[in-house]
């Protein structure tokens, strides 16, 4: 849990421009995030180096790379179906906008193997996503493998 909050803290702070975008200056961010969540409940603490660069790939993965440029990091969402019956509120990791319309929404996952069953749940997350934001076509990425499944409404 503690390696998921600080990839997706070094994706959302790249993405806002709060940091640059290179190996050494999210590992050294890294060490201050896992500094300020202290220290995990059991097992190994998470590499800094491993973590920058699982970030770095991710961000320059086909898919995500040509949407860099627009993509809004961490963006709040809330949604309504069946008639307002069923709600959605949430928080996509990142949105790619293009004339003020989402166009893809971006879920990033930190499991090392995830199960078909993981999968599926979070395919179904980020359809919920998907039509919150009035995008068509999104992907999972499991940033730990270097992948994308491409979800589409």
């Amino acid at each position: 849990a503690i390696r998921g909050a600080v990839l997706h803290k070094l994706i959302e702070e790249v993405l806002t421009g709060e940091i640059e975008e290179a190996a050494a200056v999210l590992e050294a961010r890294g060490f201050v995030l896992l500094a300020q969540l202290g220290p995990p409940e059991a097992g190994a603490v998470p590499d800094p180096a491993e973590m920058a660069m699982t970030a770095l790939r991710a961000l320059r993965l086909p898919g995500v790379a040509e949407h860099r440029t627009s993509l809004v990091p961490e963006l709040t969402l809330y949604g309504a179906r069946d008639a307002g019956r069923t709600l959605t509120a949430g928080r996509a990791d990142a949105v790619a906008v293009a004339a003020g319309r989402a166009i893809l929404a971006f879920d990033w996952k930190s499991d090392v193997a995830p199960t078909a069953a993981d999968r599926q749940a979070y395919a179904g997350q980020l359809l919920q996503y998907l039509e919150a934001v009035g995008a068509q076509r999104g992907a999972v990425v499991y940033l730990t493998l270097g992948e994308l499944d491409w979800i589409e409404r």
